[in-house]
């Protein structure tokens, strides 16, 4: 999947996204604090929701996107109630019973299905009464003999993935209570594809590939760029350990002149989120859309460049759309990349930085970035 063009807006608080164009690879949204650039991301996982058989009050959503050779356009909106006030972008666990006032969805400027209150029409059929607040998108899910493309659009939205290393805790939680399938899933789960493609925790699916002796050179890359990081680590390794009355799979590493093998749970927080970080690269589904908020906080200043430079060699198959304020990354990430983020009242933009004449080197163009008064002054009401 690859996100090409969104549009969103809640029309119960009146916050918008006009139309933005995204890139195939990287995609750095920059702007000042409190510019939306986190509620771009929010705005995206909603409309996942949705794919998912959600109903979000009050949203409207147009979301371009392609699979393959093949071109999508999903247009979408929700009824509201005027007078029920909401946050901007309501809390990922809100549901409410709102109905679908209109959807289409097109592939290849062709009608795949669309509804109003009128009508419901699937590949230019007439359809019998659907669920009002679920998306044609969710209820096709399953249909896959019948209307193989619509089935296809909402399972690929399980390819949206928010990265979010910055609590750790929930991958020792994953692996206590999933150590004693660990052997069943290993057997599941016994090629690199097999396990990109599974909904497993990314901890989880580490420990399957240094598990799996047919996976040395797959886990030899990970330990590899783990290493030009973090050059005291001598090595990784899978371990078990007996706790909570439970036996379960962790990593352990071992830092040079130092006998000791370190546990996962005494890992340093940015190395664990650096190693974290470099298993999503490998490790989630090929054409993954990878959406990472405030990316110098899961990461160190000394990591953001290696990893960085992952992302970029990654890029080819997966989409990233990342978001930062910080100085040192936006510096450190070629300006083709950004897109710079501006909020005038309740309506974002997001702008190529193409349209700046920042130049082509990274420090004239960060200067010039500084200096802008898009950026500076980047909230007008």
């Amino acid at each position: 999947m690859r996100i090409l063009e969104f549009e969103f807006e809640n029309k119960i608080t009146g916050w918008k996204l006009a139309p933005v164009k995204f890139d195939a690879g990287l995609n750095l949204l920059v702007g000042v604090s409190g510019v939306g650039k986190t509620q771009i991301l929010k705005a995206i996982r909603q409309v996942q929701r949705i794919a998912k058989g959600k109903a979000v009050r009050g949203i409207y959503w147009k979301i371009k996107f392609s699979i393959i050779e093949n071109e999508y356009l999903w247009e979408g909106e929700f009824s509201k109630d005027p007078e029920e006030e909401r946050q901007i972008i309501i809390d990922d666990d809100d549901d409410d019973e709102s109905k679908i006032v209109r959807e289409c969805l097109l592939m290849n400027r062709i009608e795949l299905a669309f509804r109003d209150e009128a009508n419901i029409r699937i590949k230019n059929e007439k359809s019998p009464t659907l669920a009002k607040s679920e998306s044609i998108v969710h209820l096709m899910r399953d249909s896959e003999s019948d209307y193989p493309e619509i089935s296809e659009v909402s399972k690929v939205f399980d390819k949206i993935i928010h990265s979010d290393q910055t609590d750790s805790s929930h991958h020792m939680r994953y692996l206590i209570s999933g150590g004693e399938r660990f052997d069943s899933l290993k057997k599941q789960y016994n090629s690199l594809a097999k396990i990109k493609e599974s909904s497993l925790d990314v901890g989880f699916k580490l420990c399957l590939v240094f598990g799996n002796e047919e996976l040395v050179k797959e886990a030899n890359v990970i330990k590899d760029n783990f290493r030009l990081i973090f050059n005291q680590v001598e090595d990784l390794k899978l371990a078990w350990i007996q706790e909570f009355g439970r036996k379960f799979p962790i990593l352990k590493l071992k830092e040079k002149d130092i006998d000791e093998w370190v546990e996962q749970s005494n890992f340093s927080s940015g190395m664990f989120r650096t190693l974290m970080h470099i298993a999503e690269l490998y490790l989630l589904p090929d054409h993954s859309v990878i959406l990472i908020d405030e990316f110098e906080n899961s990461l160190g200043i000394n990591c953001l460049s290696q990893v960085t430079e992952n992302i970029l060699n990654q890029s080819e198959n997966q989409q990233f759309i990342i978001t930062s304020h910080h100085p040192y990354v936006i510096n450190n990430i070629d300006v083709e990349y950004w897109k710079i983020v501006t909020r005038k009242g309740n309506v974002v933009r997001v702008r190529d930085s193409s349209e700046f004449n920042l130049g082509a080197s990274h420090q004239s163009a960060f200067l010039k970035l500084m200096n802008l008064d898009e950026y500076e002054k980047g909230i007008q009401n």
